[in-house]
């Protein structure tokens, strides 16, 4: 038999005695109306707590998905961002590599041009002391033969002249276009 607080120790009175007590109603199930109406309120306040930390759990799952969902969207629509800056990337290098490209023709229009226009001048300077007198035909002849050569370099170089400015006006616009794209880029 389990000893009461009483008899375990003589000393204990009230409150010691009544916890002892309520113990043992607990586990037997002997409650008064009074505890069993406290009792019925504590569960139906406890209830109430429940399903008030239910809802707000649902809430902030609700909120928690649509933040989720959100977030979706904006990596979604940052990866197409990247996609389309990847894109425009490509298109600057390779912007770059025809200006690259353009600027090297340039520069060997304008050295051929330099070397048609001395081949010219000495050629002109050979006819202009050669063919003082044509009254040779052996100077003649060759007198003739240096003009028609002379016309061909100066016909080369007014072709030259042109393909380098058209070349030019097609590099210019690819620089322009190559500005509108890095504009563009940075924004």
């Amino acid at each position: 038999k389990q000893k009461t607080a009483y008899e375990m120790q003589r000393g204990l009175v009230g409150s010691e005695m009544c916890i002892r007590d309520r113990y043992q109603r607990r586990v037997h199930g002997d409650y008064t109306a009074k505890e069993k109406a406290k009792l019925e309120k504590d569960l139906a306040v406890e209830r109430k707590k429940r399903t008030t930390y239910e809802a707000l759990m649902k809430k902030k799952m609700s909120d928690c998905a649509k933040r989720l969902k959100d977030l979706k969207k904006k990596i979604s629509a940052a990866k197409e961002t990247f996609a389309k800056k990847t894109e425009e990337i490509a298109e600057l290098e390779d912007l770059e590599r025809q200006r690259v490209a353009m600027k090297e023709e340039l520069s060997d229009l304008e050295a051929q041009i330099m070397k048609f226009d001395s081949d010219a001048k000495m050629l002109k300077n050979t006819i202009d002391t050669t063919c003082a007198d044509e009254s040779d035909e052996s100077v003649a002849t060759q007198c003739k033969d240096y003009k028609t050569q002379y016309s061909d370099i100066t016909s080369k170089i007014g072709e030259l002249k042109k393909k380098v400015q058209s070349t030019k006006d097609a590099y210019f616009k690819l620089q322009k276009a190559l500005i509108d794209c890095v504009s563009q880029f940075t924004t």
